[in-house]
This record gives C-alpha cells, structure tokens and sequence, in this order.
C-alpha cells in the first residue's frame, strides 16, 4: 500500500496555490521560444534555494521543501538536487514529430503474467488508481534520478537505420488517452561501418509530439534529474537537470487542446517509440539504472517502485521475446536492463 503522508498532503495544498498566483503574476516567469511554454529565469547570485523562504522558492519557480522531520530521506534527496543544480537556463526548445504514445500493451491490459505487465514500449514500473477525474486522489508529482546510459546499435547490426532508447517519468498514459511526461532519449545509428550517437532532454504532453531541449548538456555516464509536476488538469511544470555539470531548467507548458490530466497512474519507465511497429528497433543500451524514484498524489500518497500497488512492466518484442526488463535494488531504486533488441 502507498504511505500516507497528510502533513505533506497540507503542505502540497498550500503550496498549490502560491505556485498558480506566481504564475499569474510572476515577473521572473518568461516566454521560450515555443508558445504556451513558459521558463523561469536564474535566480540572483547568492540565492541559495535550500535556505529560502517557501514564498522565495515558489517566486523562482522551485519545488517546495518536504518537511525534514517527517520525511528526512525524501528531504535530503531535495537537498542534494538543490545543491547540485547551481546554473538555471532558459531552454530552447525543438517541437519534433517524434511521439511516444501510451503503454502498448503486448496482451489484455489488465492481464499480468507471473505478476508482471508484458508491454511493447515499455519497462519500468507503474502505479495506477482509480481516479477517473484529475482531483485529491490524482497522481500529481513523479521524479527520479538516472545515469546516461550509452547509446549503441541493435548486437550485430549495422543496417542504416536509427535505433531509439528514452528514460522518463510519466503521469497518465497506462489507462487513458494522454500522458504527460519528462526524461533523456539516447538513440543510435550505424552505416557502412560508421556509427553515431544522439542524446538530448526532452519533454512530451501527447497526443503532441516530443520537444527536445538543444542546450542542456548530455553525455553518457552523467547523472540526470527529471520531474513532472501537474499544476492543474491543463498545467504541468517540468525540471530537467544534469547533477553532473549543474545545470537545469524548469518551464511551465499548457496541455494540447482538448486535453486534461486524469492522474491515475505514474510510470517511472524505459521506452521505445511505436511499440507496435515492426520498424522501430530498441537500441542496445545495457543498463538504465533509476534511484530516488517517487510520485506523489494531490491527497499526500507517496508511492515509489517498491509500493505494493506497483506494477512491474517488462518489454517485449512482437514475437513475446524479452527484450528489456526490471529489477529491483531497493524501495526507490532499480534497474532496465536490456536483453535483446529485436523488432
């Protein structure tokens, strides 16, 4: 069963609030380059956001402190991304075709084998409820954070097309027709003996496709943080930072038109694009290591990989082979290791 929280439901309530006035009249929000998406500027020099007062942490765009007493681990993971993260960018931002979609679900949706989902895009882990409406029992925060993992061809192949991989975390997507969602993609490519890597940050609030983000350093090896944060049925906020180098950025982006989060499940996942489609191949990419991986609902319900209302989902290729699958290492820690990347 997910903990209860209540002291940081209240706390989650009354910061709500504060952030949705800091958006409506908040001078160090600013345009990007993409409409309906909004960053938040650098703070001054000196600002240091682990000191800050809850009204000066909601001004500059920053997620509000857990309560130390109460939840010290989940307060000193905040305190470590908070120190770690020292440079705030404004991103640019690149709006692509690319679409990662909902769970393609490689049997009956509901149907668990061995207790483990069997998915065509996805390895991971996923919480889901029975919010029907977004509300008190929506899931509305999920965060991680993971190592780059290396970008490689499918074993033995060489065949000119790119082979894709994404990490993210997601809300929605298991059982409705959106998904809002925030992670890196490291894909790979191979020609005649040459070969090429791509990695970039990205967010997606499908049925729109994924924006990459262009001046975000990306290397493999490099620890990264991601979180989603849903402001309201039609707002999200997103935080994408390399722990690494040190650098962030946090924008705030309105749904696609005719789109509202419902918030029943969260899904902290390894992906590959068009789960149904014979032509998109799993790039070889070893291992996709997770660790402080936690969502949080509007009425103070913490879940982590370890809940028992979790899902474990392993991918499968067409033919029923696995081809990426999860393991546990504790509560909020686990690994997606790839098996094989067979169409």
């Amino acid at each position: 069963m997910k903990n209860r929280l209540p002291v940081l439901a209240v706390m989650l309530a009354l910061a709500a609030p504060l952030a949705s006035k800091a958006q409506r009249d908040n001078p160090h929000r600013i345009p990007t380059n993409l409409p309906g998406v909004t960053a938040y500027a650098p703070p001054p020099a000196g600002f240091d956001p682990v000191k800050a007062t809850d009204e000066e942490l909601a001004d500059w765009g920053f997620p509000p402190r857990p309560d130390q007493t109460l939840f010290p681990e989940e307060y000193a993971n905040w305190v470590r991304v908070r120190k770690a993260l020292k440079t705030r960018i404004i991103p640019h931002l690149v709006q692509t075709s690319i679409v990662h979609g909902l769970l393609q679900s490689a049997a009956d949706p509901e149907s668990v084998e061995n207790g483990t989902l069997k998915s065509l895009n996805w390895s991971g882990y996923a919480d889901v409820n029975d919010a029907t409406k977004y509300g008190s029992a929506s899931f509305t925060d999920i965060g991680t954070t993971i190592s780059v993992p290396p970008a490689r061809q499918a074993f033995k192949a060489c065949d000119g097309t790119w082979d894709y991989a994404w990490s993210s975390v997601a809300i929605d997507g298991y059982k409705t027709t959106e998904i809002a969602q925030a992670g890196v993609e490291f894909d790979a490519f191979c020609s005649g003996g040459s070969t090429t890597t791509y990695y970039s940050p990205f967010y997606e609030w499908f049925p729109n496709g994924q924006v990459r983000v262009t001046n975000l350093p990306i290397l493999p090896g490099e620890n990264y943080f991601m979180a989603v944060h849903i402001e309201s049925a039609t707002t999200m906020n997103v935080e994408i930072g390399n722990l690494t180098q040190g650098i962030f950025f946090g924008v705030d982006v309105t749904a696609p038109a005719g789109t509202m989060t419902v918030g029943n499940s969260a899904e902290w996942i390894t992906e590959r694009p068009g789960g149904s489609d014979s032509e998109t191949v799993l790039d070889n990419f070893g291992a996709n290591a997770y660790w402080s991986a936690t969502a949080v609902t509007a009425n103070g319900s913490l879940s982590h990989p370890g809940s028992s209302s979790v899902k474990e989902v392993t991918m499968q290729d067409r033919k029923g082979k696995n081809i990426a699958v999860p393991t546990h290492l504790g509560s909020s820690a686990f690994v997606v290791k790839e098996e094989g990347s067979a169409y």
